[in-house]
């Protein structure tokens, strides 16, 4: 695409859309431009030249003359404009002045326009909007600098002033489709169009010529006489005065009729996009009434549409809605009420890129979208609006770490659920896109949001052209490095480890660090930062104790391990690291992980299950903690739910050595429990009586239990959760006087069930029994320790350095090349 063609286009794109309304508005700038011209010749207006006059008859003729003189003085001030001699902007409005002047002689409506908002940035350089007809929506912003700068705006840098201030006044204006730009210099104006995927420049106009002054003109006049959907504005989409509410028009596709429903939005939106490139998602909290209640969300976005392909966000959700009803499925998520193509042009054209660029929109543009696959000239946006509900709200607005782990837990049991019944996998599970939702009975759910990128995962565009799809930071290392594999629930699931390291950040500079290791580098460099990090346990461990809160947020960091061992330590496919087999074949096991999807997604769900049931065990035993009563009642008895085991807890009885020391008897938490005494001191920090603890391990010792300490250990936990439990415990240490009782839930002893058989299965794992063959393998006792492979290792055995040993016990060697054979 040339410069002459671009211009043209541009040109044509300024004008009125309907061929009568461009026929006249052509005329009319060609008579405006005349006249300019006229008005120019003629000079500099004399001064002092206007008088009073005294007789009403010439009053007429009075008004005339200072009209013309007005004309020509701001004729004189736009030949200015040309040699740069005064200031460039208040030039610009002279012109904009007098071509409204002229078109309220010869046009029955048109538009005026004013200078706004200028803003001097340095070097000569000064940002401006342009608003015209009334509007702050209705206009296009500017950027004034000197003549170098506009012949060369990408090479100097001024379009990303341009870009700057378009960002700032789209999400001010937030009813702009597409924007008009000027940029402006010392006898030169250039015109720009910018959409969401370019910034097309046109050739620049010479104001000091006669010819370049009369087109600058024209294209003034022609913008003066376009409809407003051709400038950028929404007609979808208004501000009602008298409602303090936007009124926003929501098509439905499913609907007979064109006209869809009409919803009633609050002033702020819930989110804007930063960037004007994109998407350029903006989402409102909508009501049905004027003065109702918000219920719902209205997302407006730009969505990529594939050529062959309509599965867009819209279609998406509605195929989650229609499967999952029949599934009867109780997870929550996006559920569609409306949605369709942004309809302009009195509701007769639907709202593509093809109506915002014309023939342009078959070229390439400078820049690829990101999750953009396929030809670049094959780009198409559709300008797409939606209502969903319900409303949620962020994870970083929850208050606790139990609520967070709920909230995740519910949203990936949705996120399994949606990709099993509804068919459909999400491809971006990042920190802005889980939402928690309080539910009308006071229960906390998840709620996976953006369905953007959501795709079939059986579907061509997920085999065939699978592209980086997702949020950068939390994209995986198949999605990051591009990998010819298809997308799998894996990379979701890896995509929440990257989420909970940004939760469990120690602190904002951890989170900065973060964000510059993942964000300010370029994706492969990102993959290759994740490659190390979930190389091995160790280097996992390391990343942990270098950004997280491990003591802060136990439960989250928990998670993170279980995840890491569920994904990357699978026996099939473990690490990151590439490993050479014989004859030169390498064995990446990222490539590897998608022919284990199904099996690694279980064990991720299961270890999402685990923790999340112990949160729940330890809450619930906290709020039975909570409930007991601080008034020191002779025996407390806590109601027991059905099914579950009562657990009498004694204090320990010092009656008689109290009386021989002549004290009075301490209370029974105190005996158990004293500050001053260095044996109970730990137990005093944590709260929790030894006897609680005595008489719970002894319940799981008759019932066969074999892990009893972890009963104690989540009894322990329990006792420090959010719930005040500490204050709680320290009351009653005060004030009970007799035995109370606490009430252990089935829910922990299933913990503790589920805790068991894990470990069981450990113990068959196939690294397990390779271990098991190294150690009782009779003719090898002088075997040495076996450690996992780490980064930079061959795929050979590799042996650690023989440990430290007690003086009478004789050391251990490294085994022979027969074994390693046998091992690999």
């Amino acid at each position: 695409m040339d410069a002459e063609f671009l211009d043209a286009q541009l040109w044509e794109l300024a004008q009125p859309y309907s061929q009568a309304a461009r026929a006249v508005a052509s005329k009319i700038a060609s008579k405006i431009s005349a006249t300019v011209e006229d008005l120019v010749a003629q000079g500099p207006p004399p001064e002092n030249t206007i008088k009073p006059v005294r007789k009403r008859a010439n009053g007429r003729r009075q008004s005339r003359r200072t009209d013309t003189l007005e004309r020509r003085r701001l004729a004189f001030a736009l030949s200015r404009l040309g040699s740069g001699a005064s200031d460039m902007l208040d030039d610009l409005q002279s012109m904009f002045d007098l071509v409204s002047h002229e078109l309220g002689i010869h046009a029955h409506t048109w538009r005026s326009f004013r200078v706004s908002e200028r803003q001097r940035l340095g070097d000569g350089i000064e940002e401006f909007v342009v608003v015209g007809g009334g509007s702050d929506s209705l206009g296009f912003v500017g950027v004034a600098a000197p003549h170098v700068d506009v012949e060369r705006p990408f090479s100097t840098g001024l379009a990303e002033f341009l870009v700057a201030a378009m960002n700032r006044h789209a999400r001010a204006a937030l009813s702009v489709r597409h924007l008009w730009a000027l940029l402006v210099s010392p006898g030169c104006l250039r015109l720009c169009l910018v959409e969401p995927d370019a910034i097309h420049i046109g050739r620049a106009l010479s104001v000091g010529t006669a010819e370049g002054r009369g087109r600058a003109v024209e294209l003034m006049a022609y913008l003066g006489l376009a409809e407003a959907w051709r400038l950028g504005a929404d007609p979808s989409m208004r501000w009602r005065e008298d409602l303090d509410r936007w009124e926003i028009d929501c098509p439905d596709d499913e609907s007979c009729s064109d006209d869809g429903r009409v919803y009633y939005a609050q002033r702020l939106p819930l989110f804007v996009a930063d960037s004007f490139f994109g998407r350029f998602t903006r989402c409102f909290a909508v009501s049905d009434a004027p003065d109702g209640a918000v219920h719902a969300v209205l997302k407006d976005s730009w969505q990529l549409a594939y050529a062959g392909d309509s599965g867009d966000e819209v279609e998406v959700l509605r195929q989650i809605r229609d499967r999952l009803d029949a599934a009867r499925s109780t997870c929550v998520y996006p559920r569609l009420s409306c949605g369709g193509t942004v309809r302009v042009q009195d509701a007769q054209m639907e709202d593509t890129s093809e109506v915002v660029l014309g023939a342009m929109a078959g070229y390439a543009r400078w820049t690829v979208p990101h999750g953009h696959c396929g030809g670049v000239a094959g780009l198409r946006r559709v300008h797409r609006r939606m209502v969903t509900g319900p409303i949620g709200t962020p994870l970083q607005a929850l208050e606790s770490e139990h609520e967070v782990v709920a909230v995740l837990a519910d949203a990936m049991r949705a996120h399994t659920e949606v990709l099993r019944s509804g068919g459909v996998l999400h491809r971006d599970v990042s920190l802005n896109n889980v939402m928690a939702v309080r539910m009308p009975t006071g229960e906390l759910r998840g709620m996976l949001i953006d369905y953007d990128h959501a795709v079939d995962p059986q579907g061509v565009r997920n085999q065939r052209l699978p592209g980086n799809i997702g949020t950068g930071p939390f994209m995986s290392i198949a999605n990051l490095e591009g990998l010819d594999v298809a997308r799998t629930s894996v990379d979701d699931w890896e995509a929440l480890i990257s989420l909970l390291f940004c939760l469990a950040a120690r602190s904002h500079q951890a989170l900065e660090q973060m964000g510059s290791s993942f964000a300010r580098v370029s994706s492969n460099g990102v993959a290759s930062v994740k490659r190390e990090m979930f190389s091995s346990a160790r280097c996992l461990d390391d990343a942990i104790a270098q950004h997280l809160d491990a003591s802060g947020c136990p439960n989250i960091v928990r998670l993170i391990r279980a995840l890491y061992s569920a994904i990357f330590q699978h026996p099939r496919c473990q690490g990151t690291v590439q490993i050479m087999l014989r004859g030169n074949r390498m064995v990446d096991p990222v490539l590897r992980r998608v022919q284990y999807a199904g099996d690694i997604q279980r064990r991720c769900l299961a270890a999402l299950e685990a923790v999340a049931a112990d949160v729940r065990s330890m809450g619930r035993l906290s709020d039975h903690l909570a409930t007991i009563s601080h008034e020191s009642p002779a025996n407390v008895v806590i109601k027991t739910p059905p099914g579950s085991r009562e657990l009498c807890v004694q204090p320990e009885d010092n009656a008689a050595a109290a009386a021989a020391a002549g004290s009075e008897s301490p209370s029974p938490t105190e005996t158990v429990c004293d500050a001053t005494d260095p044996e109970h001191s730990k137990d005093r920090e944590n709260s929790v009586p030894l006897s609680a603890r005595s008489d719970v391990a002894a319940v799981a010792a008759n019932n066969n239990d074999d892990d009893a300490v972890s009963s104690v250990d989540m009894f322990r936990r329990a006792s420090m959760y959010q719930h005040s439990t500490t204050t709680t415990l320290h009351d009653i240490n005060g004030r009970c006087d007799s035995s109370y009782n606490i009430v252990v839930n089935d829910v922990m002893l299933q913990a503790v069930a589920r805790k068991r058989k894990a470990k069981e299965e450990t113990q068959d794992s196939p690294r397990s029994k390779r271990r098991k063959m190294i150690h009782d393998d009779d003719n090898d006792n002088d075997l040495g320790s076996y450690s996992p492979l780490l980064p930079g290792h061959s795929a050979v055995g590799v042996f650690a350095t023989p440990r430290s040993v007690p003086p009478n016990r004789p050391p251990k060697y490294r085994a022979n090349s027969k074994l390693q054979r046998k091992l690999f």
